[in-house]
């Protein structure tokens, strides 16, 4: 429904519905977005300078983006939803730290996504399932087609080390 509807410029105007309802000039109600909060945890496995990005499916949605792996977690464990995204992964991990968090809105979700830090020694040996895994320096970061989420955990990775110094 427009909110300023131009009937009389209209050439349809004799076969329209909401003007034989007397309901087109009504101004329209404003949308109210109902947005759903959500726990979205995130992970930098770092190693050698380099960020650990995953690529999304080539469905959905932000198909085919870049990112750290992460995502909505359903039964209140970032923990255990850290591990099932890094699932692909093979290797020891180590342990992750807490680095901050972030808000983040999309479509009908309001983010809240804790982001964690794993820093690899260099002779990890950590094995990639598959081409959509892929070791990125933060230089060439911007080469990437990333997500907006991943761009603000790594400017939240470069805060988090700025206020260590």
């Amino acid at each position: 429904v427009s909110k300023a509807p131009r009937c009389p410029e209209c050439p349809v105007q004799s076969h329209c519905r909401m003007r034989q309802n007397h309901t087109a000039s009504r101004s329209a109600a404003p949308r109210t977005r109902l947005l759903k909060e959500v726990l979205w945890p995130l992970v930098i496995v770092r190693r050698n300078g380099k960020f650990l990005l995953r690529r999304r499916s080539r469905g959905g949605m932000l198909a085919g983006l870049w990112e750290f792996p992460g995502g909505v977690v359903d039964n209140g464990n970032a923990g255990a939803e850290l591990k099932h995204h890094l699932r692909e992964v093979t290797g020891d991990l180590g342990r992750n730290r807490c680095i901050g968090a972030l808000r983040h809105t999309i479509t009908n979700k309001k983010i809240y996504a804790p982001v964690f830090l794993v820093d690899l020694a260099s002779n990890a040996e950590i094995g990639l399932a598959n081409s959509n895994w892929r070791w990125v320096a933060p230089s060439a970061l911007h080469r990437y087609p990333v997500s907006s989420m991943t761009l603000k955990a790594a400017k939240l990775l470069t805060a988090h080390e700025e206020s260590l110094l």
